[in-house]
């Protein structure tokens, strides 16, 4: 994980709250893919999350 502590500078009311507030970026995307599980439609990992095109992968274009 990545700490800037510009960002959330200390003192911190708990470990579990600096935890948190740290730049993981596997939790960052275990959670995107636990938020998105029940409308996606498609495998890929980055998934539309509104309007029509909900649950369905997005476009590498959208991405870059």
């Amino acid at each position: 994980s990545i700490t800037l502590s510009s960002f959330y500078p200390p003192p911190h009311p708990s470990k579990e709250e600096e935890r948190l507030h740290r730049l993981d970026p596997r939790r960052a995307l275990s959670f995107f893919v636990d938020r998105t599980r029940e409308f996606r439609q498609d495998d890929q990992l980055i998934v539309s999350y509104m309007g029509k095109r909900k649950g369905k992968a997005v476009h590498k274009r959208t991405l870059s």
